[in-house]
């Protein structure tokens, strides 16, 4: 399932030149190896465009962003007072998650705590790593990218292949 996308494209791919070349290759024909090679230059290809989507994101806001090693975008735009947060520890959070698009696909409700166990929530890994680098009472926005957000399937209203933006507000830790 998770590489349905890659699968699916590599299929219209290999269909298209089959009926277009004199010498038909067949896809049997074909060695793993080729067909991994295909799947890893399309792979490098989808996460150039990607980070050039994301980078003219945050220019048109003039976000002042730093990226972490990962690839995700950050901006603590209020600073807090408080520790920062550790793994292991529950991290009340209010939020909203919005694609590139800016189209909102979840949020808190007003005056909602929303509890956080950060590094063992079933999240996506991005979230994780964006919470350790808040501290109590910081508002931040991050932009994470879709292999540090929901990846090949999406997940509910968020699409495959999709970044998303977060805007947290850390409220508390525990």
């Amino acid at each position: 399932m998770k590489y349905a996308y890659l699968v699916f494209a590599f299929a219209a791919i290999l269909m298209s030149c089959d009926s277009c070349s004199q010498d038909k290759k067949s896809v049997q024909q074909m060695t793993q190896a080729q067909i991994d090679s295909m799947l890893i230059a399309q792979n490098r290809n989808f996460h150039a465009q990607e980070k050039e989507r994301i980078q003219k994101y945050v220019l048109d806001k003039q976000w002042p962003t730093t990226i972490t090693g990962t690839g995700i975008h950050y901006w603590i735009y209020e600073q807090g007072v408080g520790e920062t947060v550790k793994s292991e520890q529950v991290a009340w959070v209010e939020y909203e998650v919005s694609l590139l698009d800016g189209t909102v696909v979840y949020k808190s409700m007003p005056g909602e705590k929303v509890p956080v166990k950060v590094g063992h929530d079933n999240v996506e890994s991005g979230l994780h790593e964006a919470m350790l680098l808040m501290k109590a009472g910081d508002r931040a926005k991050f932009v994470l990218p879709s292999y540090r957000a929901f990846g090949l399937t999406g997940e509910g209203k968020i699409p495959m292949n999709a970044a998303v933006v977060y805007d947290i507000h850390l409220l508390e830790i525990q």
